[in-house]
This record gives C-alpha cells, sequence and structure tokens, in this order.
C-alpha cells in the first residue's frame, strides 16, 4: 500500500524503494523511551520521510541516515491523516465504527478525517493511563495499525511509525557514504 502511494508522485527512482529517517546517532533497536525527545507534531512515532532530502530538512545536523524499504512495509496499515475515515482500510474503519459507534459512523454527515480519529484516541485515552506519552499510537498499534501518512510537498510527506519494532528493518548509512 505505502509504496503504491508513492509510486503515484515520482516514478523510475530508486530512492522511493525506501523511506527515510536522519538521526546524530548510529544504533541497531530504536528506544521508545527516546520517541518525542525532539518532535511530536503528528503524534507520538519514528518520522520517516519519502525522500532521503526530505529526511535531511527534517534534521540539518544529522550524521546518520536509516532507510527501511517499503517491501518491509507492504503488509501493514496506515492511518491517513487527510483521508476521511470511510475511505481509509477496513481495518481502520472498523476500528472507528467501535470508537466512534456504528450509528455515529454509518451517518451521511460523519465527516473525521485520520487525524481527526488521532486526536479523538489521544484526548480520551491520555486521562486512562499514568503515561500519556504515545497513548493514541499505542493503542492503535495494539489495535492492527503501524503507522500514520502525513501528504504534504514532496519533501515534505511523513510517515510516522507507531509499530517501532519495524525499525529493524532499518539499514544505518553514515551520511558520508550516502553522498558517494
Amino acid at each position: 500500500m505505502l509504496a503504491k502511494l508513492k509510486s503515484m508522485f515520482c516514478k523510475n527512482n530508486k530512492e522511493l524503494e525506501y523511506i527515510w529517517h536522519a538521526t546524530g546517532h548510529c544504533f541497531d533497536k530504536f528506544d521508545d523511551e527516546k520517541v518525542g525527545s525532539s518532535t511530536i507534531k503528528y503524534g507520538w512515532g519514528i518520522y520517516f520521510s519519502y525522500t532521503r532530502k526530505g529526511a535531511l530538512e527534517q534534521n540539518r545536523n544529522a550524521k546518520y541516515l536509516y532507510r527501511i524499504p517499503n517491501k518491509a512495509l507492504s503488509n501493514n496499515v496506515f492511518l491517513h491523516y487527510s483521508k476521511q475515515l470511510v475511505e481509509q482500510d477496513e481495518i481502520i474503519k472498523k476500528l472507528a465504527r467501535k470508537w466512534y459507534g456504528n450509528k455515529t459512523f454509518s451517518k451521511d454527515n460523519f465527516y473525521r478525517a485520520g487525524q481527526g480519529f488521532y486526536n479523538d484516541i489521544f484526548e480520551s485515552e491520555r486521562q486512562n493511563v499514568t503515561d500519556p506519552n504515545g497513548c493514541a499510537a499505542k493503542y492503535l498499534r495494539k489495535n492492527g495499525i503501524s503507522g500514520g501518512i502525513i501528504d504534504g510537498e514532496a519533501s515534505s510527506r511523513i510517515i510516522v511509525l507507531y509499530d517501532t519494532s519495524l525499525w529493524s528493518h532499518a539499514e544505518c548509512i553514515k551520511i558520508e557514504d550516502a553522498d558517494t
């Protein structure tokens, strides 16, 4: 699903076979405690860009690039922040029906995009947990949703991975090596 979305924007670009994350550190396992230590504009998770350039723009002091092949994500479900819930994957629609109630979800005038759904979950869940950091993302992950997709300009399209175990597919590239 993710690869199909990316192919709509740019054709014949090997770079688009991956999603990209820039950081100042090289590591093998992602520490969930580090999530949210720099930005959480679109919620808790590991932020990736569709392009190498986009990742570097998000972290200008980066020394390392990480890339995850799209094929490693192909069987995962992603919440599209700008799409209406009725246009989302069936797993997301099923969860939204459960969340809002089937009667509300089925109304013709029910309009709620993925970002609003995420925010509604956050507002409710944060009151039920001792540590609200990541509560909405963890709730979505527990219900089979691996991350979110935020559309923007080509270099600013973002993928937020709620499922940090997907980091196991990441390959670390030192930026000097990536430039050659």
